[in-house]
């Protein structure tokens, strides 16, 4: 392992961390980068993600039980605790027990296999005789006819996994005690003591910088590392003719001036194709690897909630309508019919990442819920997606850190909206709050989410995104017209959109 010590200070967030048991994924990560275990365990809110591939683990874990099969066995020791999801009798080994993994996944993945090595050491710990491996992959053609009722043997397909040998098991449990080791002499240590994987795309390369270092730059890739390994950190220390791509030495020259970078050709381009009255659409949905509405597919990706703020003239206030399908109920034709309707009239409709929108509007009229004749002109034909404008860096302030989403955007170019006092402030957040609603729902578990507020927070939350859209835009106009309030053009009003032509990314 490289031992990479930073020039810099390390934050102050770090905390050290209190080593107890250890989950599997504590384990792979410790094992593989030391550091990137100290900073993920000094940080215990950091779990989203982890949160939501949990909660779309159970969902899968729900569909595939069945009698003699055990869910969620806890099994390990202090060193290390885990959680299989099923073990059951194998009717080909007597005496012998099946462990099961339930991960929802379309196509096997090359961590299976070392997961199911671990869970068989953490099985063999606590007493159990595994003979053989399994993963359920889900079927992506199944189609659900009743959700509370999905057929397993038409959903899933059963995959052997090779099993650990004893050695095997043995190499890994000596490993095992190797790693607290080092961990436990650790526990008094700075985090730059750690030792470090080294690797480019690891977080624990990031975590002290500065806070424009080289890992900001957009599509970093290799110059990252490469800028890295000859001692430079901080993106203005990157010398004059370095390599770099156009839109990596717009980054380097905004931060240089602290100011946003602007591009009028391209800002005026966007601005000059609207045609109103304007729309700015925004959904939010969900997918899981059980189908969780009647004809739907497993992944599918299914809306519960679309926002529309409406521009019907420039300088016209946005009128706002919305509409939320309620968790226990299946109401995607009132949504389709709600939406349909209010995007008739509307000559363009603005999106941020049109992709998913386009997604969701394919599957609404391939289910029969919208008919051609609904949406007047086609909804492809009047998309306008903001995000290609962002990532050209048609408007480029330093503060993105080489980030062109909407949440990184909005709070830049406008004071008007935020995400800071909301409850639910993203995405990935929202999917999993209804996700979890729509799982009780469904399999008639009682829930504890109070419905009218959840409705009330993620309703809320979507209107900030199409508000937000709607904002952007008369920012932009403001900018193709020439006013630039602070904001000043880098570059030479020549080449590409009206600057110099810089060797593209």
């Amino acid at each position: 392992m490289k031992n990479y010590r930073s020039q810099s200070t390390p934050m102050n967030s770090f905390r050290h961390p209190v080593l107890g048991p250890l989950s599997p994924r504590e384990f792979l990560v410790a094992s593989k980068c030391p550091r990137r275990w100290a900073i993920e365990a000094s940080q215990p809110g950091t779990g989203r993600v982890g949160s939501y591939e949990e909660l779309q683990r159970a969902v899968a874990c729900d569909a595939a039980e069945q009698p003699g099969r055990l869910r969620d066995v806890v099994v390990g020791d202090k060193r290390i605790q885990a959680v299989l999801d099923f073990l059951e009798p194998d009717d080909q080994v007597p005496g012998g027990m099946r462990l099961v993994l339930c991960r929802g996944a379309l196509r096997l993945k090359g961590r299976f296999r070392e997961e199911a090595h671990l869970l068989s050491l953490c099985a063999r710990i606590s007493g159990y005789n595994l003979s053989s491996v399994v993963v359920l992959l889900v079927e992506k053609e199944y189609r659900v006819a009743d959700p509370a009722h999905p057929d397993p043997d038409l959903l899933f397909r059963s995959v052997p996994l090779s099993l650990a040998s004893e050695s095997e098991l043995d190499k890994l449990d000596q490993e095992l005690d190797s790693v607290r080791a080092l961990l436990e002499s650790l526990s008094d240590a700075a985090l730059g003591d750690y030792p470090s994987c080294g690797s480019p795309n690891c977080s624990c390369r990031r975590y002290d910088l500065p806070e424009h270092n080289v890992f900001t730059l957009f599509l970093s890739s290799g110059a990252a590392e490469r800028f890295m390994e000859q001692g430079i950190q901080r993106i203005v220390d990157i010398p004059e003719g370095a390599k770099l791509g156009r839109r990596q030495s717009i980054q380097r020259e905004a931060l240089i001036r602290n100011e946003p970078y602007i591009d009028r050709v391209l800002i005026r381009n966007f601005v000059g194709g609207l045609r109103y009255p304007v729309g700015y659409l925004d959904f939010e949905a969900i997918a899981s690897p059980v189908p969780l509405y009647s004809g739907t597919s497993p992944w599918q990706y299914v809306p519960f909630l679309f926002s529309l703020h409406v521009e019907d003239e420039i300088g016209v206030p946005a009128r706002h309508t919305s509409f939320y399908c309620r968790p226990e109920l299946d109401e995607r034709a009132e949504l389709a019919s709600q939406l349909g309707a209010a995007i008739a009239g509307l000559n363009s409709i603005v999106v941020f990442d049109a992709s998913l929108e386009k997604r969701i509007m394919r599957s609404l009229l391939a289910a029969g819920y919208l008919e051609d004749e609904m949406l007047g002109v086609t909804f492809a034909e009047r998309i306008v997606d903001l995000l290609p404008l962002f990532r050209e860096f048609g408007w480029y302030s330093p503060k993105q850190r080489g980030r062109v989403s909407l949440k990184s955007i909005l709070p830049l170019m406008t004071n008007q909206v935020g995400y800071t006092s909301l409850d639910v402030a993203d995405g990935l957040s929202a999917g999993v709050e209804y996700l979890a609603a729509r799982r009780d729902a469904v399999l008639g578990h009682p829930t504890q989410t109070d419905r009218g507020e959840l409705e009330k927070n993620l309703v809320e939350y979507c209107a900030v995104d199409t508000l937000g859209l709607y904002y952007i835009v008369n920012r932009l106009r403001s900018l193709a017209n020439g006013s630039s309030g602070n904001a000043t053009p880098i570059g030479r009003a020549t080449g590409h959109g009206g600057r110099d032509r810089l060797p593209e990314v």
